[in-house]
């Protein structure tokens, strides 16, 4: 039987041709997989780097002693602001993904970036013995501390510029509870100012329900340029 020459090698082309972009769409697809792995394992070494510079830093100063203070820099990725916190001598950091947990010789306390960049912190070993974190920013450090009250929360605010002055600014306060309960302030997105002009601010969150044993509690600072969060745990 006689074959047709031009036939055959159109024929003998389209499968050629077919393997070929097979192999092709073979390759891109692992290529696809390869940097997504990479992507988010970069991710979850970028918060462990986090954390565990954050905690070498905080042990060295609390090395040095009272008083002590030191610079590093971070680029943070952006960070789940209720479930990223300070917590006694823990720190916790988390991204959408995933989550990096360090602990350090002495109790942390500080402020962490509201927004991905890269940012200058220190770390200042206090009076009171606690090791300070903070960043380079307008908004530098909050000072916090709560107590319950019935069926409010009752806070104490002393916000500090990168001057560590303390100065009026606006802030905002929401508490994510065990339980699962969120409260926002009623403050309102422009915020409120602290009625003292040293920066000092008072005041109550109503919880609607009964006191919960735990919580996270995020002190937003929303001054300009000061887009910062103070993360804590607070227990009964």
């Amino acid at each position: 039987m006689h074959i047709n020459k031009k036939a055959q090698f159109a024929t003998e082309y389209l499968v050629i041709t077919g393997i070929a972009l097979s192999i092709i769409a073979v390759f891109i697809a692992y290529v696809l997989v390869y940097y997504s792995s990479y992507t988010t394992e970069s991710n979850n070494d970028q918060l462990s780097t986090i954390t565990s510079s954050i905690v070498q830093q905080a042990n060295y100063v609390f090395s040095e002693g009272i008083g002590s203070k030191t610079s590093f820099t971070i680029d943070f990725p952006t960070i789940q602001t209720l479930n990223s916190f300070f917590c006694g001598d823990y720190i916790k950091i988390t991204s959408p993904q995933y989550s990096s947990i360090g602990r350090a010789e002495v109790k942390l306390e500080g402020v962490l970036p509201a927004t991905s960049g890269n940012y200058v912190m220190y770390a200042r070993y206090n009076q009171t013995g606690i090791v300070e974190i903070g960043f380079d920013s307008p908004v530098t450090y909050i000072n916090y501390s709560y107590s319950y009250s019935g069926s409010y929360l009752c806070y104490n605010l002393t916000i500090f510029n990168n001057k560590y002055i303390a100065f009026p600014a606006a802030y905002n306060i929401t508490m994510f509870t065990s339980a699962g309960a969120y409260i926002n302030s009623t403050i309102g997105a422009s915020g409120v100012y602290p009625t003292s002009n040293c920066g000092a601010a008072t005041g109550e969150l109503y919880l609607h329900n009964t006191i919960p044993p735990e919580a996270i509690i995020d002190v937003f600072s929303t001054q300009t340029g000061g887009n910062v969060v103070a993360p804590s745990c607070f227990y009964t």
